[in-house]
This record gives structure tokens, sequence and C-alpha cells, in this order.
């Protein structure tokens, strides 16, 4: 196809619902696979960190050739393919041995790797198409679709939760296998509906140099990281947004939930911090694109979770009484889960309006995703190093301590590197290299 016709066919679309249709495949595969994991009972303690180790250890190496398997494949294809691995992570529940279960968990590391890349690529490439024949920037589009996807994505962990709890609940003599069974055909269906997800073509397709702007290297990929301010500046608040999911979903619902409310409060507080994180990211995927901007919404997000690590800190449970015991940590629950909204949506939709070129925006996401995953292990080997009692206040220490850091270097990009809010001309700029625009 010629790159005139290319672009005709792009710029008369509007690829609003093929994010949609993206962010429902998404919901499909990750409701299947989170609800899943927990249920995943026969797994023993020891293989479960096992499973963990391996997924995000590959996570993060494979993250480096994700750009180079996006870009041969193109982003649709990519997914479909990647996505498998997650449909194989489940139907392996079947079989909870560890010479099945590790492998099958370090092959859905490498999934993980070209899946999430190719959903920013994607996502990215539609962001910016629609930018061109509307009256807001690319910036603010890709903000708005990022807010979207991670609203829809972030549901997928209350309704995964609830489910199992409501399963567990009236069903306690159900069969994991017969669950396990329905969750596949689930994962499987959702797969299937990724073949009928349109391609979207790089902006560089109007280009006769096409090839030569998309081909993305390994080196590239690692040495964006070196040479690009913008990133280098972005990568503490990445590290702490991987970390402080991890210590979210984990040592929150486990050290504060379980252990001073009971069992039942575990799966109640999981659902209410997906639930409003991802009300919480529509909400702010709609507002960075309006008055408050992106600017406002790290503020906002740098407070609240400032606010919330601090009550970990100091606040006494079992000392006053137990109702405010129970406002206190659902106070907490949501103010994490506003911040994160925000650290989970923001940061791809900025580093994405950063680069002009989508081989820079394709190593820039694998970037994003690599030290995301890398801050997981963090958390993970900061969990079992920590012996002490109340080892959770020393977590939330070490992590508001990132969380400033990060807030910090993100001011310091704002103010003296690269302005993160950018109205429609100044996200012009960053194309004008390419293609010449209206």
């Amino acid at each position: 196809m010629e790159p005139t016709t290319k672009m005709n066919n792009e710029v008369g679309k509007n690829h609003f619902k093929d994010v949609l249709m993206m962010s429902f495949c998404f919901f499909g595969i990750f409701f299947a696979f989170n609800t899943s994991q927990s249920l995943q009972t026969s797994v023993s303690g020891a293989l479960g960190y096992l499973n963990l180790i391996f997924l995000y250890t590959m996570f993060s190496i494979l993250s480096l050739f994700g750009p180079r398997i996006v870009a041969a494949l193109n982003p649709k294809y990519s997914m479909l393919i990647a996505s498998t691995a997650y449909f194989l992570v489940i139907v392996v529940n079947f079989f909870p041995y560890w010479y099945i279960q590790v492998p099958a968990n370090a092959l859905n590391g490498v999934g993980a790797a070209v899946l999430w890349t190719a959903q920013g690529v994607y996502l990215s490439r539609c962001a910016l198409w629609d930018s061109r024949t509307s009256s807001k920037s690319f910036a603010e589009t890709t903000s708005e679709y990022n807010g979207l996807f991670f609203s829809i994505f972030q549901f997928t962990g209350c309704l995964g939760t609830l489910v199992c709890g409501l399963i567990r609940l009236f069903f306690p003599s159900a069969s994991n296998n017969v669950l396990f069974a329905i969750l596949s055909a689930v994962a499987l269906i959702a797969v299937i509906m990724l073949i009928f997800l349109p391609n979207v073509h790089s902006y560089e397709s109007q280009s006769k140099n096409n090839d030569e702007l998309s081909i993305v290297s390994l080196c590239e990929t690692f040495s964006l990281l070196l040479r690009s301010r913008e990133l280098l500046l972005m990568l503490p608040l990445i590290l702490f947004n991987g970390m402080s999911l991890a210590f979210i979903v984990g040592d929150v619902t486990r050290d504060i939930s379980k252990a001073y409310f009971g069992d039942a409060w575990v799966l109640i507080i999981t659902s209410v911090f997906y639930g409003s994180n991802a009300l919480f990211s529509y909400v702010f995927g709609k507002l960075s694109g309006k008055g408050l901007g992106r600017r406002g919404c790290c503020a906002v997000a740098f407070v609240t979770q400032m606010i919330a690590f601090l009550l970990i800190i100091f606040y006494p449970y079992h000392v006053y009484s137990k109702k405010w015991d129970y406002v206190v940590v659902l106070t907490t629950i949501l103010l994490l889960a506003c911040g994160d909204a925000v650290w989970e949506s923001q940061p791809p939709a900025i580093l994405q309006s950063f680069y002009g070129l989508d081989r820079e925006r394709n190593a820039a996401i694998a970037n994003l995703k690599m030290w995301q995953s890398i801050g997981n292990v963090i958390q993970f080997v900061i969990g079992i190093t920590l012996k002490m009692e109340k080892k959770i206040v020393y977590k939330s220490t070490i992590l508001l301590s990132m969380l400033t850091i990060g807030y910090v270097c993100l001011v310091y990009l704002d103010c003296k590197v690269h302005k993160i809010d950018m109205k429609k001309g100044e996200s012009s700029l960053l194309l004008s290299a390419i293609i010449t625009e209206e």
C-alpha cells in the first residue's frame, strides 16, 4: 500500500473504538488471569514465589527485545501471539507441578514483555492519528486514551476478586478444575477477539523512509535510557510505581487487612482498591486533558499517596475504636488507589508524547515496562529480606522516600527539561521532523 493511501485510510478513521476494543480484549484476558491466580490454592508458597521470580525476571529481560518484535510483527499480531502465553498459564493450573508451572510462568513473562510493549505502541498510534483531526493535542489524546484503557483494565482486579470471593462463599465445594476450565474459555474468547482488532499504521507510514524510521534495535532500546533525559528523570517514578503496586496488593492486604480485620476483609480491601482505581483512572484521563492537566493530576497523586503512607506509618490500630480503624484503612486504600491510577496511566501517556518517532515511543514503553517489573522484583526482595516486626512501616517509609524522589524529578523535568502538558501546536512540533503537517 502506498504511503499516501495509508495516510488517507488512517485519517478517515475514528480510532477511539479501536482503543475500546483493545481494552475489552485485555479485560477478558486479565479477568481470567487474575481470578485464576486468586483461586490457585494448590500451589505452595515456595512455588508461588518461584513462579513470580521467573515471570518478572523474564518480563524485565525480554522488555529489551520487545520493541524489535513489535516492529517486526506490528502491534496487533504481537498482542495476539503474546496473549496466548496468558491463556497457557491459566490452562497449566490443571497441572500444579513445578516442572510445568515454572516454565509456563517464564513463558508468561516473555509474553508480558511483548504484550505490554505492543499495547503501548498501538494506543499511541491511535491517539496520534485521532489528534490529527481533533482540537486536542497528541499529548491530551494520549492521556485520555490511557485513562480509558487503564480504567477498564483495573476493573479486572475488582471483578476477579469479587468473583473469587463469591465462588468461595456460595460454592465452597466447587472443583477448582471446573472454574479453571471456565476461565480458560474466557481467556480464549478474548484472544480470539484480538484477531478482529484493526491494524493501525505508524505515523511514519506516510514517509518514503518508513522502513528506516520504524526499525528498533536492541541497542536503541537500552541506549534511550542513557541519552534521553526525559526517560532518565522519570525512572524513579516508574520504579516506585512497580514497587508500590506490589506493596498495595500484597503487603497492605496481608499486613493490615488480614492481620487486624481477618480473612474476610482481604477480598473486600482488594476489591475496593481495584474498583476505585478503575474509577479514578477514567476521571484523571478526562481531567488530564482539561483544566487540571497532567501537572495537576500528578500533584494530586503525590499528595494523596503521601498522606496514605503517613497513615500506614503513624496510625496505631486497635488503640481507638474499631470504627475508626475501618475508616482509616478504607481511607488509606482509596488514597493509594487515587495515586496509583495516575502513576499507572499518565507516565505512559507522558512518555508517548515526548517522542516524535514511532520507534522511539516503542523503545520508551519497553523501558517503562521493564523498570516497572524490576520495581516489582525489588519490592519482592525487600519483602523477603525484612524480618523485623511491623516491617510494613519500614516498607512504607522506603516507598514514601521513593515517591518523594520520583515526584521531585518529575517537577524538575516539567520545569527545566520538557513540559509534560503540551497543547496542539506544541505536540505538532514533535511530528514536523517526520512529515510536514497540514
